[in-house]
């Protein structure tokens, strides 16, 4: 069984159908790439390991390598305009800023931050916090938090991702619900299926859809945006590491998951 893996979901959309290849660009031992997955312009893919210290970086090539270290929980990921690299060190409390070379810019010292995405159309980002605190916050360029929403219906937020035309979701990592995010409004529209001990890791767009990793259930979940409950299962069955087409494609707690900027 394979024990650390990344995947990438190639959708090749073909009238109103698509078709789907999953395919392991990484693979072993020893080395843990089970949190969030970015991409940058580059074609590199950078993965967190929230149970070590590190944040990696691996080629096209395939070669992989320590970008960051020396992180408690490495969590959340996301990119500002100029190529910047954030970071949320979970249990750390810190937001950490890297440049390209991976140098440390600037930390922000936040309470349990998880999930971080870009903005849709400016430098801020937005993160959510995971634990007693349950919020949704803006990091400004300046270095300014902004609060955009606390506690319920939020419970252990992580995911994060945005549509084509800047529609905001959040999804809970503890009870599996996702909500569109509209200023300090969340409107409910999806609960992915999972069972009652399951999770919801991350959160991608793409093909007009959500893709959301039921950690706990070892499978993929398509979600519409455009009527509540609209979900369907994309891919995974038992725990396993197969590759192949989604039909007979395994996976063993898929957590990270990512859409090129495309959406393709």
């Amino acid at each position: 069984m394979k024990l650390a893996y990344f995947i990438l979901l190639f959708l090749f959309f073909q009238q109103m159908c698509f078709s789907q290849v999953v395919t392991t660009v990484y693979d072993s031992i020893g080395v843990d790439l089970r949190d969030d997955i970015i991409l940058d312009n580059h074609g590199n893919i950078y993965c967190s390991d929230y149970g070590g210290t590190n944040v990696y970086k691996l080629t096209p090539e395939g070669i992989l390598s320590i970008f960051v270290t020396g992180l408690e929980t490495p969590n959340g990921l996301a990119f500002d305009s100029e190529g910047n690299l954030f970071i949320c060190d979970n249990i750390g409390d810190r937001i950490y800023k890297v440049n390209s070379m991976g140098v440390f810019l600037d930390t922000f010292e936040i309470s349990k931050p998880s999930g971080i995405i870009k903005q849709f159309d400016s430098d801020t980002l937005i993160f959510t916090q995971y634990g007693d605190a349950h919020k949704i916050n803006k990091l400004s360029p300046d270095g300014e938090i902004i609060s955009m929403h606390i506690g319920a219906p939020l419970n252990g937020p992580v995911g994060l991702a945005y549509d084509n035309i800047g529609q905001l979701y959040v999804a809970n990592f503890n009870d599996r619900k996702i909500f569109k995010s509209s200023d300090d409004t969340l409107i409910y529209l999806a609960t992915v299926p999972g069972p009652p001990s399951g999770t919801l890791g991350f959160l991608a767009f793409g093909g007009n859809k959500l893709w959301g990793t039921s950690w706990g259930s070892n499978k993929i979940y398509g979600i519409g945006t455009s009527v509540s409950d609209s979900t369907f299962l994309f891919c995974g069955s038992d725990a396993g590491g197969m590759d192949g087409t989604v039909e007979v494609a395994t996976f063993t707690s898929p957590n990270g998951i990512y859409s090129n900027i495309t959406g393709d």
